[in-house]
């Protein structure tokens, strides 16, 4: 590894990283004890539910069990339900959760994502050419959990899993990494192509993944019975025109949506898009298949096409893409230095310019900062293998950059009213009906339509570097991809 300024200097720097780090994740969770995530009250009380064997996708009981638990804008927000819109399976294991007391059921939780964070770290480092372990669990934090964690999403194992699973298939171990990705089927939306692309391109895998399916399916169906698995992907539908006005939102259904398209019209194309991505990262994975063995681009590149585009796609899911860019993504001495994607899907501009009352761990100065750090040691540590001094000046200037667009969406973020619907509860609809009610009532209050396009547009151009740089490949010979050492070729950096 090359030296950073000298070796002692270097040291210096990974302390303390992994100090800042360390007390960001602290503090972070700390907030826990007082006000429990949202969506991890939503996810509790359906736990809560099936374990007396109810029905956990209705208005009720998990409006009345939500609303005994204390979140973040409980004033604002405790008068709608929050949908649980989970598969079968992730319901057992929080069944399993809801036997224990609110309080620790959280504590549990927040060592399982922190225990994710430090496994997503270390894979990182061992996938990528680029970053120390330090580096890496830090870019870890911020790219892949402090967003999903913040709402109390599944999001973060569910990646740590992808990790894991694209290090064993480096390694060779393919049935451990046919396991490890399943074990991401807690975000079914990114494990499925995942899972797709290990059946068509590793045949090793396939028998340890539909054992594995097929035993989820099974456990699924005894446990809960066939109408509630069945169920869920009613649940699934609804849900994803449920958030379709949401400014939250990063898919095309949404920004098509928000550009004044027909409702019907935006979810045709975001499917539309969702399959023709599918198809043409298969094609690529088909024709660069001998290095998507080894630096686990079969498992990543999937996940990662799966959040572009599509019907339903949030912040927390995007971090499956930030993933991959840190891994697959070479640096170039181009303008548009390729790793800039890397930095960019770091930083979830859109949630860190909103007001504080929704995300008060991102609009903290001191998590700013960490996340500007974050972003420019994702450029400076794959662009020092160029030139040392170009790195720096790179880094520093890009940094510089995506300051300033934090700082401009700050300024000229809107204001939002705080007043919110109360809903005429049904009990027996589905819980993602009513939501979609209310947040159909508060985007018409809060019209800013506007600056959310704005605030996203750098998530989306990263996606499209992201996009662009990984379909070079299939222009490519198979030779021109092969015949250098993995560690020293610019696959994906340039077309």
């Amino acid at each position: 590894m090359m030296k950073f300024f000298n070796p002692s200097l270097e040291r210096t720097f990974f302390a303390i990283i992994l100090v800042l780090t360390l007390f960001a994740a602290v503090g972070h969770f700390r907030s826990w004890n007082h006000d429990v995530p949202e969506d991890l009250r939503a996810f509790y009380c359906a736990g809560v539910i099936v374990a007396h064997h109810q029905d956990p996708y209705l208005v009720e009981p998990l409006l009345t069990c939500e609303r005994n638990i204390a979140v973040a804008n409980a004033a604002d927000w405790n008068d709608a339900v929050d949908p649980a819109p989970l598969p079968g399976y992730d319901m057992i294991a929080l069944s399993a959760l809801s036997l224990l007391p609110m309080h620790t059921a959280t504590l549990i939780f927040g060592v399982f994502i922190l225990a994710s964070t430090v496994i997503t770290g270390y894979a990182l480092s061992r996938l990528s050419p680029y970053f120390p372990f330090p580096v890496a669990l830090l870019l870890a934090y911020f790219g892949m959990t402090y967003v999903g964690s913040s709402l109390g999403q599944l999001a973060p194992p569910a990646i740590a899993s992808l990790a894991v699973g694209a290090l064993f298939l480096r390694r060779g171990k393919q049935e451990a990494a046919a396991l490890a990705t399943c074990c991401a089927l807690l975000q079914p939306q990114f494990a499925l192509p995942s899972i797709a692309a290990l059946f068509l391109f590793v045949p090793r895998t396939r028998i340890a993944l539909a054992s594995a399916i097929i035993g989820i399916a099974a456990v699924s169906c005894l446990v809960l019975g066939p109408h509630m698995v069945l169920e869920y992907f009613t649940v699934l539908k609804i849900h994803s025109t449920s958030e379709l006005n949401w400014p939250t939102q990063y898919s095309l259904a949404w920004l098509i949506r928000a550009l004044g398209g027909n409702p019907h019209f935006a979810m045709l194309m975001g499917t539309v898009s969702a399959v023709v991505l599918l198809v043409w990262c298969f094609f690529i994975l088909f024709r660069y298949r001998e290095e998507a063995m080894q630096n686990g681009a079969i498992i990543l590149l999937p996940a990662a096409y799966a959040v572009i585009g599509g019907t339903y796609i949030h912040a927390y899911q995007l971090s499956v893409a930030s993933l991959a860019a840190l891994i697959l993504l070479r640096p170039s001495a181009s303008l548009l230095n390729p790793t800039f994607a890397s930095a960019l899907l770091i930083m979830p501009f859109a949630e860190m310019a909103t007001r504080e009352g929704h995300w008060p761990h991102l609009s903290t100065l001191p998590s700013i900062l960490l996340a500007i750090v974050a972003a420019w040691c994702a450029m400076y540590y794959p662009a020092r293998v160029l030139d040392e001094v170009y790195a720096r000046r790179y880094a520093t200037l890009a940094a510089f950059l995506i300051t300033g667009i934090f700082i401009g969406l700050i300024t000229a973020r809107p204001a939002f009213t705080d007043v919110y619907p109360h809903l005429a509860h049904i009990p027996d609809a589905f819980a993602s009906i009513e939501r979609k009610e209310f947040y159909d009532v508060v985007v018409s209050q809060n019209p800013a339509t506007l600056f959310f396009i704005i605030a996203k547009l750098p998530t989306w151009c990263a996606l499209m570097i992201l996009l662009w740089n990984t379909s070079c490949v299939a222009t490519r010979s198979e030779r021109g991809i092969t015949e250098k050492p993995i560690r020293e070729q610019a696959a994906f950096s340039k077309c």
